[in-house]
């Protein structure tokens, strides 16, 4: 632990000094920029896209073979890249040819990068990361977003859930960093410059964690239905109390914490409660309010709560209503304003600039 302690104090004085704060561009942007939420169909072929600006429905974009499991959006706006589970929707006997596609927004044209399970994720940095899984290893690389290449420069033991696995991977926002959970169930930390594991910790079993969001401040990683654990000191510092496998978010300013419930506390009615909770951050989170869904449902309680997400000026979630709608909530207020009617599978999301 002290090796990787020594490691991140040398990692701030190299870029500690030349890097501009996350928080202070989107400080800067963020009333002049507007976004695009991007909604897959986990069981179909199509991508909606929704203006933020109005919450309505401007465009689809099709073309993709069924099931789009994971997307991410480029900070320009004009580039998202899609990856295709080999497991089709809920059915873990549906199988498909697994397929990663990059997709140019403005003009929608759609092109196949590989044909493997991959995940895709877009770093603090702006870099879009994949992770491909093949014959039990993870090849971990960068995607040139001008060129479409797949540069792998590595492999790493990481677990493959193989679907929806957006937050089984959290990273650092300041150093090059990834967090995530090996075969074995262990959390480790990943720095993708040095291309190397530079710390496992010793303090958990990470047997069935999925979701997992990293603190403002880099000290803490808050795991759904798990523990907080302190990344300096490797030690568990408190709990996540709520749904089983609820999704998080963090809010702009980075105090709260919104958990989704997907499936019912322990001992309770089989449908979720129809709400979102909102946690206080720090070394022991707890529920410090709520914000109902329910009125906005046409047929009661919606049967599942997948993805969270806030655009960058945080004043507005987006919830997804798992079967057919994206709910959309004050968290200023903490109430809910619009659903959104798709009629499709609601997972999974990202936002993006608009081109």
């Amino acid at each position: 632990m002290k090796k990787f302690l020594l490691y991140i104090a040398a990692i701030v004085i190299l870029f500690g000094c030349t890097k501009e704060s996350p928080l202070e561009n989107k400080t800067i942007h963020q009333s002049i920029v507007s976004y695009y939420l991007y909604v897959g169909n986990d069981e179909g072929n199509d991508i909606f896209i929704i203006d933020t600006d109005n919450n309505t429905v401007v465009d689809t974009i099709r073309g993709f073979s069924n099931g789009v499991t994971g997307f991410v959006v480029t900070s320009s706006g004009k580039k998202m890249y899609v990856s295709k589970s080999e497991i089709l929707g809920n059915n873990y006997t549906r199988y498909v040819t697994p397929r990663l596609y990059s997709v140019d927004l403005p003009s929608k044209r759609i092109n196949i990068l590989q044909e493997k399970s991959s995940d895709v994720y877009l770093t603090p940095r702006g870099e879009v990361l994949v992770i491909t899984h093949d014959h039990d290893l993870g090849y971990i690389g960068l995607i040139d977003t001008l060129t479409d290449v797949i540069t792998f420069f590595d492999t790493i033991n990481i677990r493959d859930d193989s679907r929806k696995n957006l937050q089984g991977v959290a990273f650092n926002r300041i150093y090059p960093v990834l967090y995530g959970i090996s075969k074995d169930s262990t959390l480790f930390a990943y720095d993708y410059n040095l291309r190397e594991v530079v710390y496992e910790y010793k303090s958990i079993k990470a047997h069935n964690f999925k979701h997992m969001i990293v603190s403002p401040d880099n000290k803490h990683i808050y795991i759904a239905e798990g523990p907080v654990l302190n990344l300096e000191r490797d030690t568990i510092v408190g709990l996540i109390e709520g749904p089983v496998t609820g999704w998080l978010a963090l809010s702009l300013d980075g105090k709260q914490i919104y958990l989704t419930d997907i499936w019912p506390f322990i001992g309770h009615d089989f449908f979720p409660s129809g709400k979102v909770y909102i946690l206080n951050t720090g070394s022991d989170p707890e529920i410090i309010g709520e914000i109902d869904i329910t009125p906005l449902s046409t047929n009661g309680p919606p049967p599942t709560y997948d993805i969270v997400i806030l655009p960058p000026d945080g004043k507005v979630a987006y919830v997804s209503g798992g079967l057919s709608s994206i709910y959309v909530i004050d968290v200023m207020e903490r109430k809910p304003l619009k659903r959104i009617g798709l009629s499709r599978i609601t997972f999974p999301l990202a936002i993006g600039k608009k081109f």
